[in-house]
């Protein structure tokens, strides 16, 4: 098994085109700026998730290198986009805002990541299918 150096995925990013940076680059700010609002619980879940995610994409890039896969490693914004457009009316003001965008961020992200999921499993089975 061929293990990728996680530093290679900087790199890899860099090779995309030019909206698949700009988005990734556009889904790091958005989480960050979860640091603004930190009095906040849920922003402090926000910004875990957000960590926790980038530790699995970095485990998944080790792995599987930079492929459409990557996208498995959002899978906990599932429950949290959930749980932010169930308790959006609890927040007001600029968390609130923030709120919105997030899972706008979120949203779009996840039609993203399972296409791409979709597509990697559909061209491994295709291929195991030629084997």
């Amino acid at each position: 098994m061929n293990i990728n150096n996680p530093a290679g995925f900087i790199l890899e990013l860099m090779k995309q085109p030019v909206w698949v940076i700009a988005w990734v680059s556009g889904l790091m700010v958005i989480n960050l700026v979860s640091l603004v609002y930190w009095e906040h619980l849920l922003s402090k879940v926000i910004l875990v998730i957000f960590m926790v995610q980038v530790v699995a994409m970095m485990g998944l890039y080790a792995v599987y290198g930079f492929s459409k896969i990557l996208g498995g490693a959002h899978i906990a914004w599932v429950p949290l986009l959930f749980y932010i457009l169930f308790t959006l009316t609890q927040y007001t003001g600029g968390f609130y805002n923030y709120l919105i965008v997030l899972s706008c961020f979120i949203g779009i992200s996840l039609l993203f990541d399972g296409y791409d999921i979709h597509q990697y499993f559909k061209t491994k089975s295709n291929n195991k299918s030629k084997s």
